[in-house]
């Protein structure tokens, strides 16, 4: 029966747009589906495109308007460059832990960015926004790490690209590596496919718009 669901699924994912979509994400696809949530970006693609989008607003909400999970980043937060990256600033799946939504906001706000890519909060970072950051770092068939902060101001001086003080990372040494130019926190993780593979696949489930005004 196991294989037989695998067959399926490998048939529908190749017929439409969400061929090849991992399974973590194609799974949070379907729990979305399944719970009739819908999700909305404040900013489409183009506007990333083209320098107009300075933040990221990206809501899942439920059939009657509730928001059950949100992703929320800027750009030059506090003014430091931080290799052009978004920064996330506040993210939550709230009751849908477990279910790959979560992972799902992740690769949205990542895909909406293009080559800027986003990285993650530099002074507080939860314990389940952790786990998301790491999922990133080791998912490199997927992801691509920009390059690390300059943390201190020190590392690099004549690159003011990178400078991005940082002290999230402090909180995971014991569980990462003690240094901050190999953590998850200090990275910026760019979406390797440039077609926008997982925003195609929602945009054709119609489960995803673009609130431009």
């Amino acid at each position: 029966m196991k294989l037989l669901r695998e067959a399926i699924r490998k048939i529908i994912l190749e017929e439409n747009a969400c061929a090849g979509i991992n399974k973590t994400l194609w799974s949070g696809i379907l729990e979305m589906e399944r719970l009739g949530l819908t999700m909305i970006s404040i900013y489409s693609p183009e506007e990333y495109d083209s320098g107009l989008a300075k933040q990221i607003e990206i809501g899942v909400y439920d059939d009657l308007g509730r928001q059950v999970a949100y992703w929320f980043g800027t750009s030059k937060y506090g003014g430091d460059d931080c290799l052009g990256a978004f920064q996330c600033t506040n993210t939550d799946a709230l009751d849908l832990r477990g279910t790959g939504i979560g992972a799902l906001l992740y690769d949205v706000a990542c895909e909406l960015t293009g080559e800027r890519g986003v990285s993650a909060d530099r002074n507080e970072v939860s314990p389940s926004a952790w786990k998301m950051w790491v999922y990133m770092t080791l998912n490199d068939q997927t992801y691509d790490i920009k390059g690390s902060y300059d943390y201190d101001g020190k590392q690099t001086p004549d690159d003011p690209s990178d400078d991005c003080m940082s002290r999230s990372w402090e909180d995971y040494v014991e569980r990462w590596d003690d240094d901050p130019n190999r953590n998850p926190l200090n990275y910026v993780f760019v979406k390797k496919d440039k077609s926008r593979p997982t925003l195609a696949c929602l945009e054709e489930r119609g489960m995803i718009t673009y609130d431009e005004d």
